[in-house]
């Protein structure tokens, strides 16, 4: 589904990725943790074409590079942390709907089908009943989920998110995570929490200093020496109901 290879990124003298290799199978949720500062956003900046790869990134055989913007868009959709970059009084459903933008023509208007997907992706985020309110008035837990709702409307067989927990409440973490698993497509996501990253991941890649220290499943991510070495900290670990449990240690 999706191959790195040799993704290196500088700015100055500073290496913020140096030589990412990993291969990313078709169907699996891949989660991308570390501390602060490891390069974390950046990587999925080259998956999202935000910052070129200078072809070091493959999606289906085809470097990123070579996709229009549709075609790119017809394959990924992103949920980034940006949520002030959206501006003016957009309603929600009118922002749900730009998920479909992708699959029409131009000047094309967008038709009853695509109407329904956008109150199907906002059914599955609990906004239905936001869909007429304005963008900006919502919390940023709300506007985290219309921007989740936009995701899944756009039906790609592809999900980027970057640290898509950040604002939910306890409640909307829990319903983010069942909508991942029935996701019928392959997420690729950041994360700080990594007892949530245990409950949901399949495989993990683990980084530090722009550098992989381990990517691997899940488990043996979560259990390896190189968290401690990542994170600066010892970890309790322990597994519970086949999913680790990781508190931090604190002297």
């Amino acid at each position: 589904m999706i191959r790195i290879e040799h993704l290196s990124y500088t700015i100055g003298n500073k290496h913020i990725l140096n030589n990412i290799n990993c291969h990313i199978e078709k169907g699996l949720i891949y989660g991308v943790i570390g501390p602060n500062g490891s390069g974390k956003t950046t990587l999925l900046k080259h998956l999202y074409k935000e910052i070129p790869s200078d072809k070091s990134i493959r999606i289906n055989g085809e470097y990123i590079e070579d996709y229009t913007y549709k075609e790119y868009a017809r394959c990924s959709a992103i949920v980034t942390q940006n949520q002030d970059m959206i501006e003016g009084n957009l309603l929600v459903k009118d922002l749900v709907l730009m998920g479909r933008y992708p699959y029409k023509r131009p000047f094309e208007p967008y038709d009853e089908e695509d109407y329904d997907k956008v109150e199907g992706a906002l059914v599955k985020v609990g906004l239905l009943t936001c869909a007429n309110q304005s963008f900006s008035t919502l919390s940023g837990g709300e506007r985290q989920r219309v921007l989740i709702a936009k995701a899944l409307c756009q039906e790609t067989e592809l999900l980027i998110m970057d640290e898509p927990t950040n604002h939910l409440d306890l409640k909307h973490q829990v319903t983010l995570k069942k909508l991942l698993q029935d996701f019928q497509g392959t997420v690729i996501l950041t994360l700080h929490d990594l007892n949530f990253a245990s409950q949901l991941c399949d495989r993990l890649l683990l980084l530090k200093d722009g550098e992989v220290l381990v990517e691997d499943n899940t488990e043996h991510v979560l259990r390896s020496k190189s968290l401690s070495e990542a994170y600066e900290l010892d970890f309790h670990i322990k597994t519970e109901e086949g999913h680790v449990n990781i508190t931090p240690i604190y002297e």
